[in-house]
């Protein structure tokens, strides 16, 4: 009988410390990260061959229905990541948005000195 008792907690141990480290690890992500939309779906679709295509289509309409797309956004634009779809957009995209705002902010400052 003790021998199918150690069986058992060797066989429970590794689960356990298993969904420890999961846990572990969703704790250390954002919070924002936890309520994602493509939370529990696997990476491929965000991670697709041709970001601007078609196969980038599946990942783009979670993203558009998702309640945090902008903290995501966010990040991906903050932390400058290269690769994959983050809020909704492809990294060529998140350049050119960069790109975008660093103009912006340019010639905002222009208009502030040229006022002083």
């Amino acid at each position: 009988m003790k021998e199918s008792n150690v069986a058992n907690i060797d066989l429970i141990t590794p689960l356990e410390d298993c969904v420890r480290d999961a846990i572990e690890i969703d704790l250390l992500r954002p919070r924002w990260m936890r309520n994602a939309a493509c939370r529990g779906q696997g990476f491929g679709a965000w991670f697709p061959n041709d970001e601007v295509g078609e196969g980038a289509d599946p990942a783009r309409r979670v993203c558009s229905g998702c309640s945090v797309r902008s903290e995501c956004l966010d990040y991906a634009l903050a932390a400058g990541i290269r690769h994959g779809l983050w809020g909704g957009l492809s990294a060529k995209e998140r350049a050119a948005l960069t790109r975008q705002r660093v103009q912006k902010a340019r010639a905002n400052a222009s208009k502030y000195l040229c006022h002083r």
